[in-house]
Order: C-alpha cells, then structure tokens, then sequence
C-alpha cells in the first residue's frame, strides 16, 4: 500500500484532517506497525517507575520533616521541600502518562513525555535535595535544566494528547 491509497481510501468530510493524519503518521504520529504491544511493555515500566518514585517522594518527604528539620538552616529546608512538592507533582505526572501510554501505546510523543518527566524529576528535585543537604549552592544551577525537562515532558504531553485527538476524529470519520 503506497502513502497516497491510505489516504484515497480515508472516507471523511475533513481532507484536511486526513492529510495531516497522513503526514503525523509519516513523521512522529505514530510507531511502526504491530507495535501497540510493545507500547504497552513500555507502558508498564513507566508505571513501575512511577510507583518508584512515588514511594522515593514519600520517604524523602518524612526523612526531610522528621530527620532533617533540626538540621538544615529555614532556607535550606524550604529548598528541600520545594523538591519535595515537584517530586510528587510530577509523580502523579508519570502515573498519568503511563495511564494515557496504556491507551495510545503507538504515540511516540507519550513515550518522550515519560522519560521527560522521570529524568526532568531526577535532576530538578534530586539537584535541590543534594543542594539542601550538603550546602553545595552551584547545583542550583543544574535545576533550571531539570525545570526545562519538565516543561518540555508536559509539551509532549500535549502534543501527545492532540494527536491522540485527531487519531479518534478520523476513526470516527471511516
């Protein structure tokens, strides 16, 4: 089948929409074919790496209210916490992309979402944990890359979510 009979053989109002489903699917839209179980398989790690990190965010929270607060200067420990909070957000983030991989496995862009998030997790709240507890202030500067990682896993999500979008309008359309 040539690029040009998918698209002849699209029976919708939209020509539009299929030409752009027809490019998307050229480009990053989707995997090649018989890979929604491989998509799945991955799926299933992110949700393993999200139970992880949930747990880590759990444990690095109480070790950072109970063993650290009679340790850390006010600002060090507001700087721990922030990494608390983030971790968890966006461990909740992870949990809902691997929910959102189970359903859409062939999108690539979910898949760049998930390591976004869990490496963007990493380096943002593992830098200020590392930061508050040993005082070294130049991995503050390592944050910010952490920050730009988790910008761009939500812009993935999104983009991930609209072409889930359009791949629903055109089934619905054939």
């Amino acid at each position: 089948h040539s690029p040009f009979t998918w698209l002849a053989k699209r029976r919708t109002k939209n020509r539009r929409l299929a030409v752009f489903l027809f490019l998307e699917n050229l480009t990053i839209g989707r995997l090649e074919k018989g890979s929604s179980q491989k998509g799945r398989n991955v799926a299933k790690k992110v949700l393993m790496a999200a139970a992880v990190s949930g747990l880590l965010a759990v444990v690095l929270g109480a070790f950072g209210a109970h063993g650290l607060k009679a340790h850390l200067a006010e600002d060090l420990l507001a700087v721990y916490q922030t990494g608390v909070q983030y971790h968890f957000y966006h461990t909740f983030a992870l949990l809902m992309t691997a929910w959102v991989m189970m359903k859409a496995p062939t999108l690539k862009a979910f898949r760049w979402s998930a390591v976004l998030f869990g490496a963007g997790t990493v380096i943002f709240s593992g830098s200020l944990y590392v930061l508050a507890i040993t005082g070294i202030r130049w991995l503050g500067a390592i944050t910010p890359i952490g920050g730009l990682m988790l910008i761009a896993a939500w812009a993935a999500l999104a983009v991930g979510s609209y072409q889930w979008q359009n791949m629903n309008e055109l089934e619905h359309h054939e």
